[in-house]
């Protein structure tokens, strides 16, 4: 038996992003205003019950629900599951949400099927609440309450999750490849999506930069996109520019061998 086919919003993620996912739902609910009994989520308790289909659980919630809102992320591009997800979104003509993530580009967004389509960016999703609104999704808009909530959900996000003692975070960009004047010759230097939570408040504009050895053996080998944990020896941080202009950057030094999470 099919069960739950009645959810108005339809969450599509990667499993490898719960974090992200728990705190868009905590938003969902708290600020938006959706009942989470109208959410259909893959990691929702009790959406996909015991001796329940689980592909076809998910296929009749995205053909009945009236909304589909797309967490992409890199681990999401990366997975089957997800595309089909989308795939099938953009087929039955579903009123689509997309929200892109860090370092997903236009141009990578643009070789799905929603090319073309409008996209928020997790900056932007004051503009997905007025359109909830315009959708017939929420009765009766709570500005004040959104916004308190909205501010929780970006200072969350903002910095690193924390497992145990290791730090899980996404990279988005390889200093190699930038117009660098800095002398990186046998180092390896990554920007992370989040930030570290340190005893000192971040400057403004702070960026953290994974910084290591170019030792494959003893750190590992990861590239833009990868979600990786990693353990905190030391930090530093330079207010001055380098020579690619960058400032207020913090390196991050690891202490021993990343792991990479989406592998």
């Amino acid at each position: 038996m099919i069960k739950n086919t009645n959810k108005t919003v339809f969450i599509s993620h990667s499993t490898i992003d719960t974090r992200l996912h728990n705190c868009f739902l905590n938003l969902l609910v708290n600020g938006f205003g959706i009942s989470k009994d109208c959410v259909f989520s893959s990691s929702i308790a009790r959406n996909i019950q015991t001796s329940d289909n689980f592909i076809e659980t998910i296929k009749s919630n995205i053909k009945n629900c009236d909304v589909i809102i797309l967490l992409i992320t890199s681990s999401y591009m990366r997975s089957s599951f997800c595309l089909a997800e989308l795939g099938a979104a953009w087929a039955l003509e579903k009123r689509i949400v997309p929200i892109i993530m860090d370092p997903i580009s236009v141009k990578e967004y643009n070789k799905t099927p929603l090319q073309g389509m409008q996209f928020r960016k997790l900056d932007g999703l004051r503009v997905v609440y007025d359109e909830f609104f315009d959708f017939g999704l929420i009765s009766r808009p709570d500005t004040e309450e959104f916004s308190k909530h909205y501010k929780e959900f970006l200072e969350t996000i903002r910095f690193a999750e924390k497992d145990g003692n290791k730090f899980v975070a996404t990279i988005v960009q390889d200093r190699a490849g930038m117009n660098c004047n800095s002398n990186l010759q046998g180092k390896r230097c990554l920007k992370l999506d989040s930030l570290i939570p340190l005893n000192n408040l971040p400057v403004n504009g702070e960026t953290h930069w994974l910084f290591f050895d170019d030792n494959k053996e003893k750190y590992g080998n990861p590239q833009v996109g990868d979600v990786v944990k990693f353990l905190v020896h030391s930090t530093k941080f330079y207010p001055e520019p380098w020579g690619d202009g960058l400032e207020n950057t913090r390196n991050i030094y690891p202490k021993s061998k990343l792991e990479i999470l989406n592998k």
